[in-house]
């Protein structure tokens, strides 16, 4: 009896001392892949960072409003409940606008577009069904605050907005781009 207990204290031990091993490579890949996700997420916030700075520049938005806007930018899409509206979905969404050589934009409209994606997400409450609304209303309070903006502007922005809701329909031309190609440009990294 004494020998099965000795036998199986061993056993026991040798198991333990496995999976404390196989514990602490797991931790080291998981930190690995922590860290690694970390500096992601910090490239693409830069990333975002120099996109947001090149887009005040084209519309003349003076530094100080420019550093502002972005700073509460930064703010709405950072609560860690954000599992994907976050500004790496914002950061993935530039790219592939960057990318879409097929759609016929002109610089302006390519802004435009870009300065909705930026705001499309920046309201967002996954129990909410006025998510786009709340967001248009956050667009406009910041495009005004930037100070170059007119309501035309504004009322665009809202209306590329609206169009990522997917139970808009649209007669705008513009937005109505912006709505058939929501898909792509706003579910990139599900794929």
């Amino acid at each position: 009896m004494r020998r099965d207990a000795k036998g199986s204290r061993a056993l026991w031990s040798r198991q333990m001392s496995q999976a404390r091993v196989g514990a602490n490579r797991r931790a080291r890949e998981g930190m690995t892949t922590f860290f690694s996700l970390l500096i992601k997420a910090r490239n693409d916030i830069n990333d975002c960072r120099e996109y947001w700075s090149t887009l005040c520049n084209f519309y003349g938005v003076p530094k100080n409003q420019r550093i502002r806007v972005w700073n509460m930018l930064c703010v709405q899409y950072a609560p860690a409940q954000r599992a994907y509206h976050t500004m790496q979905h914002v950061g993935d969404c530039l790219a592939v606008l960057e990318v879409q050589n097929a759609l016929p934009l002109t610089p302006q409209e390519k802004n435009n577009i870009a300065l909705a994606l930026f705001f499309h997400d920046a309201v967002h409450d996954a129990w909410s069904r006025d998510n786009e609304q709340r967001s248009c209303v956050f667009a406009a309070f910041c495009m005004e605050l930037m100070g170059v903006f007119g309501l035309s502007d504004i009322a665009l922005v809202q209306t590329l907005i609206m169009a990522t809701k997917h139970d808009v329909r649209m007669d705008f031309s513009l937005a109505q781009l912006m709505a058939d190609n929501a898909p792509k440009l706003l579910r990139i990294h599900l794929q």
